[in-house]
């Protein structure tokens, strides 16, 4: 059993990529952060950069025993989890716990705008009464993903 706790310390930012929860570009990282907002409110830290778009510090611990602070982000390679410390079967059981956790939980209704400054590209997510959106503007040609 595990207990899932939102760490609002700056300090604790960084750490280095640990796990791929599995996450597709599109409806589905909008609801993964709709989740995240559900489960732990607003993240320690966010941009309109898409390339750095938010972080969650999170706490997981065992049983009330082991606990391992994990980093949620999207960076430029997507949705990922981070970890700073050696990794071995029971801190990837722990960081697996948290993305189930994540992903059963119903999103929040909420709207992002992240630019991929480097390109312009102008992102619009998010998500509202459970449905879930993504639409990405390449200066003058819209289009949506329509990925579930």
């Amino acid at each position: 059993m595990y207990k899932f706790l939102a760490l609002n310390d700056q300090k604790l930012l960084g750490g280095s990529y640990f796990a791929d929860p599995r996450v597709a570009y599109g409806k589905e990282s909008a609801k993964f952060r709709g989740s995240l907002l559900t489960l732990f409110g607003e993240p320690v830290y966010k941009t309109d950069d898409a390339s750095n778009a938010y972080t969650y510090v999170i706490q997981v611990k065992e049983n009330n025993q082991n606990a391992f602070i994990f980093t949620v982000y999207e960076g430029p390679s997507g949705t990922a989890i981070g970890y700073n410390g050696k990794g071995d079967k029971e801190t990837e059981t722990a960081a697996e716990a948290l993305i189930t956790e994540i992903k059963m939980t119903t999103p929040l209704d909420y709207e992002e705008v992240v630019i991929y400054h480097d390109f312009g590209n102008k992102i619009t997510y998010g998500c509202k009464n459970g449905i879930c959106y993504f639409s990405e503007e390449l200066g003058a040609i819209n289009f949506e993903l329509d990925q579930e």
